[in-house]
């Protein structure tokens, strides 16, 4: 980025549509500008910047660089994200063009609205952003409706404030990973709808079995259905939020409705990650038999109650865990039309 203090404007004044644009250029080569205006926020919240392109540019709120996309380079687009109170706040661009192609465009999305545009040009679409790390409030998880590596394309990742996360697999309605740390990075997809899986973002990423989550089997040593792009055998009835905006996803077999809800339990000790524990409930006609639940696959060692192999731990209470055919699965008892199961998910020491 140009040191601007070591130049002289050649042309300064306001812009009519309020919009950062740089079409009144008279050079296509060798310029740059400084763009300099207020936001105003209606509510207190997180507020994410994106900025794409070409050469380099940077966008400063209330002096603070917020997203720095410097550097000569083709269109790129990068984000960056603050917390701002309702009321004005100062915004700076700077952006300048080397040769070649030219370009910028800034969006904001805040409280309530999504990529609006601070430019009299938009991104292009199907861009991918670097940078816009999607996090849970304080007290509060976060959901994340789309395609997400691991999980399929209707997946539903759940980011808690404790520092653990999940991805559900409402195709197959099995819970298909659990991670520690970040979240997921949003930016392919909010931007311009764009294309393609994200993985997680943060780190000992646990993958669990793909395809159906509950099966039927003829005896308990029967070979478990071949996995399906989209299970028939499972209904996904959606899912609700408690207070902290966790939610609790409804799917049904036949009569047979379950409730499934994870929550996050933090650890006490700074450097060992938490656990998730979950509890599915089977309310159904009658007392139904054969119906088993998958709840992981490879070698796994016992220890008591416990169930771990290099990365993963397991315990099940309400149902007797046992292993066949490289797979760790719990038979699904009624009683009186009901049945419960309580499922800890503990990253191995």
């Amino acid at each position: 980025m140009p040191n601007f203090s070591e130049f002289k404007a050649v042309k300064s004044g306001a812009l009519a549509t309020g919009l950062f644009d740089i079409s009144m250029r008279e050079i296509n080569n060798n310029f740059a500008f400084v763009f300099n205006g207020q936001i105003e926020c209606l509510k207190d919240g997180k507020y994410s910047f994106t900025i794409s392109s070409d050469d380099g540019s940077q966008l400063f709120i209330n002096g603070k660089m917020i997203v720095d996309n410097d550097g000569v380079h083709g269109i790129k687009a990068k984000a960056g994200s603050v917390e701002l109170k309702k009321g004005k706040h100062d915004i700076e661009v700077k952006y300048f063009e080397l040769a070649g192609g030219e370009a910028l465009s800034v969006s904001w999305t805040g409280p309530g609205f999504k990529n609006k545009p601070l430019s009299k040009t938009a991104p292009k679409a199907g861009q991918v952003v670097e940078g816009m790390l999607i996090e849970p409030l304080k007290g509060e998880a976060t959901i994340y409706r789309n395609f997400i590596d691991g999980a399929g394309p209707r997946a539903i990742g759940v980011g808690y404030h404790e520092g653990v996360n999940l991805a559900f697999d409402a195709n197959n309605m099995r819970l298909a990973m659990i991670w520690h740390g970040d979240f997921i990075d949003g930016a392919r997809h909010w931007i311009a709808r764009g294309q393609g899986f994200q993985p997680p973002a943060g780190n000992d990423v646990i993958r669990l079995p793909e395809g159906l989550a509950i099966a039927e089997l003829m005896t308990k040593d029967s070979a478990w259905p071949e996995s399906e792009y989209r299970t028939k055998e499972l209904e996904f009835d959606g899912y609700v939020l408690d207070k902290l905006q966790r939610p609790t996803f409804k799917y049904s077999r036949d009569e047979i409705s379950i409730t499934d809800k994870p929550v996050p339990v933090g650890s006490s000790f700074e450097e060992k990650p938490g656990v998730i524990r979950r509890t599915l409930k089977f309310v159904g006609k009658g007392n139904s038999t054969n119906l088993y639940l998958r709840l992981a696959q490879g070698n796994f060692k016992k220890d008591k109650d416990t169930f771990s192999n290099s990365e993963l731990s397991l315990s099940v209470e309400g149902g007797e865990v046992f292993a066949e055919k490289g797979e760790l699965r719990v038979p699904i008892e009624f009683n009186q039309g009901k049945s419960e199961l309580k499922i800890t998910y503990s990253w191995a020491e």
